[in-house]
């Protein structure tokens, strides 16, 4: 069969015109991996993104797959318009603990920003498919994709539906919103907390940002004390030093140090990023406990993200059945938001094992009479394989 191409402009009324086969092009969306810290383009669409997060930023990304070894597989769609959609998307293999996709490792909160649920569900079947290729034994995405309207991490469940993952509310997060009247902020605190804040600066407790090496080497020293305490093993100390190296702006980073009596007697890293203050790591001495200088040191915090503009304080994911860290978050002026993680297939990942089940006790008992050097090595040697 032939086509006499002389006849062809008796049709071409009922042809698209070139401008809407051009339109057509710029709508055909193209999937690839990359890597984020060698796209500017990656930071541009998270930065302009309403619900994006540290978490979402090239720098983050790159400091966790530099500390844990992962390899990167971050998706990013695009068409002839620009970027439509991202995933920081890192596989962990690991003898130890299995192998698995994660958006994304020693993360508390992270999953697909996109324009249109239609861009998140080419994101979530593309890491699908990577997940399957690649043999793992799960892809988990800490919260349902975000697009313009949905809210932080809000439900887009319908780019889940018929992909039969299943959703583990095992994190709850708690956010403190910011204005520059800080007394305001101070009178939404539980009257609790205040008292104990004023004693706190009664009694001696400073606050202050911290810098240098020794500071660093403190806050360690009283992160390696907690995380035994709590049976958990810590991450490495050049894992610290790394992140208020590279974290320097956008993020950036922060050191806090709380003295008293002349020693370090808290320590908080934050991270602030797009009008946000993350209390990301903390840590405290329990033998100054009455003196209450997290108290002090979180008040510090938060103060002077209100006073440079920072719209909002973010605690942290905390576990549902960690009654005492829920309650004590709760009395900050806080409002809740539940954190879903979601797995496929549908069962429960390592990031959400429970304290009460009997391998968590075991576990956590055994690192609880670790000394502390060993605790400290086998740190080292294990962090990688959790994320």
């Amino acid at each position: 069969m032939w086509l006499d191409f002389r006849i062809i402009p008796l049709f071409a009324p009922f042809l698209p015109s070139r401008e809407a086969r051009a339109s057509t092009r710029s709508r055909t969306l193209k999937i690839d991996t990359v890597l984020p810290w060698e796209d500017p383009s990656w930071d541009r669409f998270v930065e302009a993104h309403p619900a994006a997060m540290v978490y979402h930023s090239s720098s983050w990304c790159k400091l966790v797959r530099d500390a844990g070894g992962y390899e990167p597989y971050c998706l990013m769609i695009r068409n002839a318009e620009g970027i439509r959609g991202v995933m920081p998307l890192l596989l962990i293999r690991s003898r130890l603990t299995g192998s698995r996709m994660v958006c994304l490792p020693f993360s508390d909160v992270c999953y697909p920003l996109a324009d249109s649920n239609d861009t998140a569900r080419m994101l979530v079947e593309k890491a699908l498919d990577l997940s399957r290729e690649e043999q793992t034994s799960y892809l988990e995405i800490r919260g349902a994709p975000a697009v313009p309207g949905s809210g932080t991490g809000a439900a887009s469940p319908e780019c889940f539906k018929d992909l039969e993952f299943s959703a583990t509310h095992h994190f709850n997060n708690y956010i403190i919103p910011l204005s520059k009247n800080t007394e305001a902020i101070r009178k939404a605190l539980h009257r609790g907390q205040r008292q104990q804040i004023n004693k706190s600066y009664r009694v001696g407790v400073q606050a202050r940002i911290g810098k240098g090496e020794n500071d660093i080497r403190e806050f360690y020293r009283l992160y390696l004390l907690n995380r035994r305490r709590f049976g958990i093993p810590p991450q490495p100390r050049k894992f610290f030093s790394e992140l208020l190296d590279r974290l320097t702006e956008n993020p950036k980073s922060l050191l806090y140090i709380a003295e008293y009596q002349a020693r370090t007697a808290a320590a908080i890293i934050a991270l602030r990023y797009k009008g946000v203050c993350y209390g990301k790591y903390g840590a405290a001495e329990m033998a100054f406990r009455s003196a209450f200088p997290l108290h002090a040191l979180l008040w510090k915090l938060i103060e002077d993200a209100a006073l440079d503009g920072e719209v909002a304080f973010d605690f942290g994911r905390t576990a549902t059945d960690n009654e005492g860290l829920n309650a004590f978050k709760s009395r900050w002026g806080t409002w809740c938001e539940a954190l879903p993680y979601y797995f496929h297939p549908p069962k429960e990942g390592l990031s959400v094992v429970k304290s009460d089940s009997l391998k968590y006790k075991l576990f956590t008992g055994v690192v609880r009479r670790l000394p502390l050097t060993i605790h400290e090595r086998l740190g080292s040697r294990m962090f990688r394989h959790f994320g």
